[in-house]
Parts: C-alpha cells; structure tokens; sequence
C-alpha cells in the first residue's frame, strides 16, 4: 500500500509533463520519470491484494483484479483515442494525467 500512491503520482506527473517536452533529451528524460513510476506500479496492487484477502479466496480476488484491469484497459485506451481524435494529443495526455490523480 505505500508504494500505489507515489507510484500513481510519478506516473500522472510525467504524463501531464509529456507534452512539454520540446526536443529528444526532454522527452526521453520524461519517458524514464513515466517508465520509473510504471515499475513500481506494477506488481503493488498484486501484492496488496494477496495481502488482504484470506488464502481461500485469493484466486478468485486476483482473477477478479486482473478482469478489472483488462476492462479498464480497453475503456480507457478507446477513451483517450477518441479524445485525442476529437480535441488533440496533448488534451489526451493531460486528461489522462488529470485522470490518475
């Protein structure tokens, strides 16, 4: 559970920080801040949940977190393409960023 919160924000900041990157060493300096907070994103929530949830019903507990994440994976990737098709690519970003905080 300590790690989820700072995980999330390292990862809203690069993205809102994205789109201001004006040349290649900005951009690649942000996309390492992006990639640092997606590390350690991912594997925590697995972790938290095996923690809370009794050893009896923990298969079903992670099925049910991964179909979660598979769902909101195809919502959230044909929310921000349509956004990004309708008002831009940087609005897409910072509404994603804006999003996870």
């Amino acid at each position: 559970g300590r790690v989820i919160g700072p995980a999330i924000c390292t990862s809203a900041a690069a993205m809102s920080m994205f789109p201001l990157a004006e040349d290649l060493p900005h951009a690649c300096a942000v996309l390492f801040i992006w990639s640092a907070g997606g590390t350690l994103l991912g594997s925590a929530p697995t972790a938290h949940a095996t923690n809370l949830v009794a050893s009896d019903a923990r298969a079903q507990a992670l099925a049910l977190m991964r179909t979660a994440g598979d769902i909101g994976l195809l919502t959230g990737a044909t929310a921000v393409g349509a956004t990004a098709a309708i008002f831009g690519g940087e609005t897409a970003m910072q509404a994603t960023s804006g999003f996870l905080l």
